[in-house]
């Protein structure tokens, strides 16, 4: 829901069908073009639209024994990737324009749910 009111279908099949093609690019990308063990060894977990925002918000995991430090580490590593995986995924999508994109880490799953986020 946005700010309390549902989006039409149309709308939402239109977001659902971006976040799944960014996903889509992000995780060949972050699979195999990324020579940096710290952001490679995340696991790409979805992508989602955030409410309210032309955002894409990319939910990653950490890896198993993973900390604050790391979590630090890790954001300072993808906010300077930002822009060249706006690019990638520029190439991928067909759209005007290239949606910012948001990061959200989460402790890497150990069957539970993914709903606690990891502060850097």
């Amino acid at each position: 829901m946005l700010f309390g009111a549902a989006l039409p279908a149309q709308t939402r099949r239109k977001l659902d069908q971006l976040s799944r093609q960014v996903e889509e690019r992000l995780a060949l990308v972050l699979g195999g073009e990324i020579d940096d063990p710290h952001v490679s060894s995340l696991t790409l977990i979805g992508v989602e639209p955030e409410p309210g925002s032309g955002n894409l918000v990319v939910v990653l995991a950490l890896p198993v024994g993973a900390g604050g430090g790391e979590a630090e580490l890790v954001m300072r590593r993808l906010d300077a990737l930002r822009s060249y995986l706006r690019s990638e995924i520029a190439g991928a999508i067909h759209r005007k324009r290239t949606p910012n994109l948001v990061f959200r880490l989460v402790p890497a799953p150990t069957g539970g749910a993914l709903d606690e986020e990891v502060t850097p």
